[in-house]
């Protein structure tokens, strides 16, 4: 295979590397590396996977954190590291970063640089995820429109860590596993849908999902305020999914040890039929424990642990059941300690507002309701950091599709509509500046200016800073002031639309009104 520019100079100078590079393109390759590294690799250790653990200890489990300071090799030979932690300093001795000890090599060590590039390979990865484009370009140009606002909405890191899938399916009502944080507040768990009583629902749905938005629809996956194992049929779901709309689903478990058997055949499953990153949700320390004892570092390397467990170093969302709790107060004022000893200025900054991945369809087959979903910055109108622009409900795969259609109707317009009165987004402080205006929140400041046409710049943000105005009625108001066509007055208010700086009305705001 012929790598690119950009994956040459990651991967330059390592084979395993180059290998890594190649097995995101080949699923054979990725799935020798976890079943059977030595065919790959020449032996049973890789080194991208060894640096993988460590990382995954180091940022999982604070006791480990402790030892690495008290006694590093001791510490990493008693959890049955291959790598010496004296070469990789630069990843746990923040006293070593503060105090100035680290030399060019500590920060440039192979292990460190084989960490680094599988990281940029995987952004690489989902980059092209999130630049999927859909066949239906009213989908396509709404979908963009919420990148845009998201990247100006939150934390940046948050933002860019957002793949805005185009759909998700929920197999089940409610999640079994109940984690105090949840992002999204899942209901209590009231049982799965059976594949048999479904099916013919679900298929006709896929279809026409993707008749709807074309290849995109092999980017959707299947859970959301669910746990995919809490189907019995998950793996059936999945197969389906990768017949009709051609992707295998990326899957994240919070139950990756209740039937470690099953965990281990969907990895191998998912990796057959391309799908390039699995997940692991760690809620307790007993449970990281017993997945890294289980399975090996070659045999998690395409897996993300999500590290929620006590002790780890992720900060968590200000989202769903955990949004302004105690708990999540105390949790996080705990680990600002640990980060301001440990961690990297961008972890300490973070401050994630939601935990949504989808710009598009949310389904449920057990409820039979529709959903079309953007993340946001959890508030009180939002507070599990999603948009809900409408919801229906069907009872059969036509009138499932039969909604999409309706959906993109209303919502993918490619310009304000004519009569709806249009603001910018609530979160923002309009500032009049002499020739445009600047729009500010607590996570960035988005300046409008145009020196040749300043007045009128300023103008336009004055209209929409007031929300009583309707386009055309801005279009008018610029017109018959600074002598501009329609035209030209359309497509400044059709960029700040496209920029996702104006409000979109949700649908708690659409029935209010």
């Amino acid at each position: 295979m012929q790598l690119d520019s950009k994956t040459k100079e990651i991967t330059a100078g390592s084979k395993e590397l180059e290998l890594l590079a190649e097995s995101f393109h080949d699923d054979q390759l990725r799935l020798r590396m976890m079943t059977d590294p030595v065919s790959v690799f020449g032996t049973p250790f890789s080194l991208t996977a060894e640096i993988k653990r460590f990382a995954e200890m180091m940022m999982g489990d604070e006791k480990f954190r402790r030892g690495l300071y008290e006694s590093p090799r001791a510490t990493v030979e008693a959890h049955g590291l291959r790598i010496d932690p004296m070469t990789i300093r630069a990843m746990w001795d923040g006293r070593a970063m503060r105090e100035g000890l680290l030399t060019d090599a500590d920060m440039n060590s192979d292990g460190i640089r084989h960490l680094n590039a599988f990281n940029d390979l995987k952004r690489e990865f989902f980059k092209s995820m999130l630049t999927k484009q859909s066949a239906n370009s009213a989908f396509e140009r709404w979908r963009t429109r919420q990148i845009e606002r998201c990247a100006t909405e939150m934390d940046r890191a948050n933002a860019r860590s957002i793949v805005h899938a185009p759909a998700t399916f929920e197999l089940a009502a409610g999640c079994s596993v109940g984690c105090w944080f949840c992002g999204v507040s899942a209901e209590n768990y009231r049982g799965a849908v059976s594949y048999d009583a479904i099916k013919s629902i679900w298929l006709d749905t896929l279809a026409g999902l993707n008749e709807v938005i074309g290849d995109a629809a092999g980017k959707a996956f299947l859970y959301w305020g669910t746990e995919p194992f809490d189907n019995p049929d998950y793996e059936s779901y999945c197969l389906d999914l990768k017949q009709v709309c051609g992707g295998f689903p990326q899957t994240t478990t919070a139950v990756p040890m209740r039937d470690p058997g099953r965990t281990w055949e969907l990895l191998k499953l998912s990796t057959a039929h391309g799908c390039q990153i699995n997940r692991f949700s760690i809620l307790t320390p007993r449970i990281l424990a017993s997945t890294l004892k289980t399975f090996s570092p070659e045999q998690l390397l395409f897996v993300e642990l999500v590290l929620q467990n006590k002790g780890s170093m992720l900060v968590k969302a200000n989202a769903g059941k955990a949004r302004n709790s105690r708990k999540l107060e105390d949790d996080r004022n705990h680990l600002a300690r640990e980060l301001a000893e440990y961690a990297s200025p961008a972890l300490q900054a973070a401050k994630p507002s939601t935990i949504a991945c989808v710009s598009g369809f949310l389904f449920n087959l057990a409820k039979k309701d529709l959903r079309l979903i953007s993340p946001c910055s959890a508030s009180d109108q939002h507070p599990d950091g999603y948009i809900v622009f409408e919801e229906g409900k069907f009872n059969t795969g036509a009138e499932a599709v039969e909604l999409m259609r309706g959906m993109v109707a209303r919502h993918m317009n490619v310009e304000p509509h004519e009569s709806s009165l249009i603001s910018f987004r609530p979160d923002f402080g309009f500032v009049g500046q002499q020739n445009g205006f600047s729009l500010n929140n607590e996570y960035d400041t988005v300046t409008i200016q145009n020196p040749n046409h300043g007045p009128l710049m300023r103008r336009l943000g004055e209209l929409i800073s007031t929300g009583g105005h309707s386009a055309a009625r801005i279009r008018q108001s610029l017109s018959g002031e600074f002598s501009i066509d329609d035209n030209q007055a359309r497509s400044v208010l059709r960029f700040l639309f496209d920029k996702g700086l104006l409000a979109e009305r949700a649908a708690s705001e659409t029935s209010a009104h």
